[in-house]
């Protein structure tokens, strides 16, 4: 099955609700609609790249 690609919008959202409220990982997936999965896996990939909350309000949509 091919995965879903969500838009950037949905990963800023992801970051801003774990970040600022410090949502789960299972109240953000219910929030922006998606599943937990997705937002375990964007998580990971923002964890990965070694980049802050602060440092990912700053990038634009692109270098994100």
């Amino acid at each position: 099955m091919a995965a879903h690609r969500i838009p950037m919008k949905g990963v800023r959202r992801i970051l801003v609700l774990y970040f600022e409220p410090s949502y789960s990982e299972r109240r953000i997936a219910q929030h922006v609609g998606g599943s937990r999965r997705t937002v375990s896996r964007t998580l990971s990939r923002q964890k990965q790249a070694g980049l802050t909350w602060a440092q990912c309000k700053e990038l634009s949509d692109i270098d994100l």
